[in-house]
This record gives structure tokens, C-alpha cells and sequence, in this order.
């Protein structure tokens, strides 16, 4: 959980979480909408790894963001003012192994 903590930038409403603790929030996520994975790091390993963890748990609408959290506040920026997609799960890199 320490990298979820050093990167302090986060989408509002996002849920930090870590891969080993993803199954814990499965239930509580809807199922009736897109849910976003993103981690700070420079890949999508984690967010991929993620969003299969969910598809396992019934989620099949789980994605990774493509470019993580750059990406995101690149889309927010541009994005009419509350209109910005909704909050995704943040994952802890550092749990990715």
C-alpha cells in the first residue's frame, strides 16, 4: 500500500485498493456500469490484472485505463465540467507480482 500512498493525485470518488484486496470490494461494485482500473505506474499490468480479477468475480464491464492516472487527468482536463467518465478502482503497483 506504500505506493498508493506516494502518489497523492486521484480521481474524485476513486476507490485505492490493491490487487490482493480487489476480490474483498467485487461485491460491493455495480454491475450495471463500466468500473475503470488505473494505477500510477507506467504500464497497465496492474489495472489489467485487475480488471481480469473482476471478470473471475462477475464483472465483466471491468477495464484497465489505457495510460493510468496521466491519462485520466488528461481526459478530465478536457472534459466539459462534470462530465469527466466516473470514478475508477486505483490499484497499488507495488501488489501487481
Amino acid at each position: 500500500a506504500v505506493a498508493v500512498m506516494q502518489d497523492t493525485r486521484r480521481v474524485p470518488g476513486a476507490i485505492a485498493t490493491t490487487l490482493a484486496d480487489l476480490p474483498t470490494h467485487a461485491p460491493t461494485l455495480p454491475r450495471d456500469r463500466e468500473i475503470v482500473l488505473y494505477c500510477s505506474c507506467p504500464n497497465e499490468v496492474s489495472p489489467l490484472r485487475g480488471a481480469r480479477l473482476l471478470h473471475e468475480h462477475g464483472l465483466q464491464r471491468a477495464r484497465a485505463l489505457t495510460g493510468g492516472l496521466d491519462a485520466w487527468i488528461e481526459i478530465e482536463e478536457h472534459s466539459p465540467p462534470g462530465q469527466a467518465p466516473m470514478a475508477p478502482v486505483v490499484l497499488d503497483p507495488e501488489t501487481a507480482a
